[in-house]
């Protein structure tokens, strides 16, 4: 008799462990996993804070005018109707006129969305939809002289817009000797939201 109850307390005691005592460490275990994941969750949010933060006084530490003039380079919208007023006001400087401006409309809307389509589109297709920047191409013809031509490219490369001119095609009018029809063909660029 002397033996049993040591024993019963000792089976007891096992009992405990594995019913109780051992799952609850376990358990305690595992949130302090999840604990320290939380944990490095919100020391990587407080650095991206910090980060955001200094982003934001930097921007805020430009001026207006410089900030009017990073919209003109990259607009956050295609804004055709902006560009071809700031070609036509380029031209007008030279004495030309912009005319038979050709867009596609379709150019400036955003890309599809890829999500359950994969096999239906092109890598090209992909590729484009996957940047952080849109492109819109637009066609248009100016008339003058080669010298009023040449002077208004230059204008139009160091304006602040971003342009790439894709083609260039001329040809010579009938009535004047010197002047010639320009067909221009553009790529501008806009960013994505």
């Amino acid at each position: 008799m002397r033996y049993i109850f040591p024993a019963i307390l000792i089976l007891a005691s096992l009992g405990l462990f594995f019913v109780y005592t051992n799952p609850t460490y376990k358990a305690l275990g595992a949130l302090h996993v999840k604990q320290a994941a939380y944990d490095e969750a919100l020391t990587n949010s407080k650095k991206l804070l910090d980060i955001r933060n200094t982003i934001s006084d930097k921007f805020n530490t430009i001026s207006d005018d410089d900030k009017a003039k990073l919209m003109k380079l990259m607009p956050d919208n295609v804004d055709n109707i902006r560009l071809i007023i700031d070609i036509q006001s380029i031209a007008r400087q030279y004495g030309m006129l912009p005319r038979d401006i050709k867009f596609d409309p379709a150019s400036n809307a955003p890309a599809p969305s890829t999500a359950g389509s994969f096999g239906t589109q092109t890598a090209g297709q992909l590729t484009a939809a996957k940047k952080d920047y849109g492109t819109f191409e637009l066609e248009f013809s100016v008339a003058g002289t080669y010298e009023n031509f040449t002077a208004f490219i230059r204008n139009l490369e160091t304006s602040l817009r971003l342009v790439d001119i894709e083609s260039i095609g001329f040809s010579s009018m009938q009535a004047t000797g010197n002047t010639y029809k320009y067909t221009i063909k553009i790529k501008t660029y806009w960013l994505k939201n």
